[in-house]
């Protein structure tokens, strides 16, 4: 039997909704109306560093602050190839004695001290060209997934750090200039370390630091810095929030730009066994940036402008070109092979008669999916040609070249037809180009065709790109020959 509760006056009684439910009926008035605030969970009571509570916010109009994260470096380790985009834009490689392998087993990933080596004080530092500036209210990342393969189950005298953070060279610990790295010590601790002007700061975050460096079970961490805090989780969970104070309030301030970081290092005694860190992938993320980026800016900033190979390709660069100090070989125009394989470069043509034949300039395959290989989609946003006469003076009829591109096709030739397994090219027209009777050598074939792609190309992995001309009007004069510089302006994208 239950007991009516009521407000004190008739019919203020509360009532169920007729599902165990109490009816309640909000307000109208405003000035009877109260109001909450809405929270959001950062991190539960649960996590070691405690619950975590943060306010909506909401701009001077009031519209709810929202902002976009935005990718500026990544990498995966997927192919056993150094990523040239790595080798060449991102990381700066220095070693000290160790040695390291990219694996393309189960997982993929950066083996580091795979030759084994227990020597002391020595190491292996992975740094980018790219650094990073920290803006007013927004946030860095700084992710790592990874895991150890210690032998013992123990990184005794060996050191692995990891952050945002300069070095002065890969051999020895606690070697840091400027930044802010987690560092899995020596004594077997993890530790947040703040530097400035090469004086660390130091916060242990755990004391034994098993929870991070179990043999063979991956783990992330991530790093997440504003200018007023600094976060630290492991596995998803928050293990630590710094608030910096006195001198340390400018390691991350309006100042504060530095490299992604990382390193595997022996301290001074060198530990009894050979120790290994296997790095799966490393990223950072630009949290509430709403600056509206244009994608080709922001994948040419992470090294993947298609001048350079894919990640996980080759090193080197994509376009055709002879050498620094070497001219292009003279060649035959075909239709249905290329007589220079790139994205764009520097090809020389011998003149032919006119016809109605399309031929290759310059082609260039984007490399196909295969096991352990990444692939990549190229976008291609615009294409420069520019053409000039060589070898003799123009003779008897101009020289009208009539240039564009093709794109999508499964063979090197512009022949190829759609069918089942294959992709014919298509094709767009770009415009003419042209020398007249008694052009001299050197003389320039009129202006460039310079040409931006309002919608880019997108040319999937195993199609081909190309340049291509038609020279409907020529003279197949002895000894001449047309040159062709070709820029291909794009980016990989992933």
């Amino acid at each position: 039997m239950g007991f009516p509760v009521a407000f004190g006056t008739a019919g203020s009684e509360i009532v169920s909704d007729g599902h165990n439910n109490t009816l309640v009926t909000l307000p109208t008035t405003r000035s009877q109306a109260g109001y909450n605030i809405p929270l959001s969970e950062i991190s539960p009571s649960s996590d070691a560093a405690g619950q975590t509570l943060s306010a909506l916010l909401n701009s001077m109009f009031r519209r709810l602050k929202v902002g976009q994260d935005t990718l500026l470096f990544y990498e995966n380790f997927i192919s056993s190839a150094t990523n040239s985009s790595n080798s060449m834009n991102q990381n700066n490689l220095s070693q000290t004695s160790q040695t390291y392998t990219i694996s393309t087993g189960n997982p993929n990933g950066m083996q580091m001290n795979t030759g084994n080596s227990t020597t002391a004080g020595v190491g292996y530092l992975i740094k980018s060209y790219q650094v990073f500036h920290l803006k007013k209210r927004m946030s860095l990342e700084a992710t790592m997934r990874y895991f150890a393969n210690s032998g013992s189950g123990a990184l005794a005298h060996k050191v692995f750090e990891f952050g945002l953070f300069q070095c002065t060279s890969a051999n020895g610990a606690g070697a840091l200039l400027d930044g802010t790295a987690l560092r899995w010590a020596a004594d077997g601790s993890l530790q947040l370390v703040r530097c400035i002007n090469g004086t660390e700061t130091v916060t242990t975050i755990n004391a034994t630091a098993t929870n991070v460096t179990s043999d063979n079970v991956m783990h992330e961490v991530r790093l997440v810095f504003s200018t007023a805090r600094t976060e630290v989780y492991v596995d998803d969970v928050l293990q630590l929030v710094y608030l910096p104070s006195g001198t340390d309030i400018g390691t991350f301030g309006g100042e504060f730009c530095a490299p992604l970081a990382y390193g595997l290092f022996s301290d001074a005694t060198g530990p009894a066994s050979a120790p290994r860190f296997t790095v799966l992938d490393v990223a950072v993320v630009c949290h509430d940036d709403d600056a509206d980026r244009l994608e080709a800016g922001v994948q040419s900033n992470m090294g993947l402008e298609c001048t350079l190979e894919p990640p996980g390709i080759a090193v080197g660069m994509t376009p055709s070109f002879p050498g620094n100090s070497t001219n292009p070989t003279a060649t035959s125009l075909s239709n249905v092979a290329t007589g220079f394989t790139g994205l764009g470069g520097d090809c020389l043509y011998n003149a032919p008669a006119g016809a109605a034949t399309d031929y290759v300039v310059v082609s260039f395959q984007n490399p196909a999916l295969a096991q352990q290989t990444a692939a990549w989609e190229l976008i291609v946003t615009g294409v420069r040609i520019s053409a000039a006469n060589q070898g003799a003076a123009v003779a008897t009829t101009p020289t009208l070249l009539q240039l564009g591109v093709a794109y999508g096709h499964t063979s090197v030739s512009l022949a190829t037809t759609d069918g089942v397994a294959t992709h014919a090219p298509r094709r767009k027209w770009l415009g003419f180009m042209s020398a007249p009777v008694g052009a001299a050598i050197g003389a320039n074939y009129g202006n460039d065709i310079d040409h931006v792609f309002s919608t880019p190309i997108t040319v999937h992995p195993s199609e081909f790109f190309a340049v291509i001309v038609k020279i409907p009007v020529g003279t197949a004069t002895s000894s001449q020959t047309i040159r062709f510089i070709v820029d291909v302006d794009g980016y990989w994208k992933y």
